[in-house]
């Protein structure tokens, strides 16, 4: 991957809550970026309820429609892959 990168890292001991709409201006501002091509994103203990995460993945969605990169990694999402 070439390009400039935004890192949004949440990986910590414990669950991470950040408010909603934070997280979608979030999206909506990286996906209208033009100084930022890609975003490593980690929702390692984000707390996120599925009556927001759709909307989120929506942002998500929205961003790389746009041609933007993101690459998602977790320590839960390598747990699954293990079990």
């Amino acid at each position: 991957m070439v390009g400039r990168y935004r890192w949004c890292n949440t990986f910590t001991e414990g669950t991470i809550y950040y408010p909603y709409q934070d997280m979608l201006e979030y999206f909506e501002d990286f996906k209208n970026d033009e100084r930022v091509d890609a975003m490593i994103f980690d929702p390692s203990g984000l707390g996120v309820s599925i009556v927001y995460a759709l909307p989120i993945a929506k942002k998500m969605k929205e961003a790389v429609d746009a041609g933007k990169e993101i690459v998602v990694r977790s320590d839960f999402l390598m747990m699954g892959l293990i079990f």
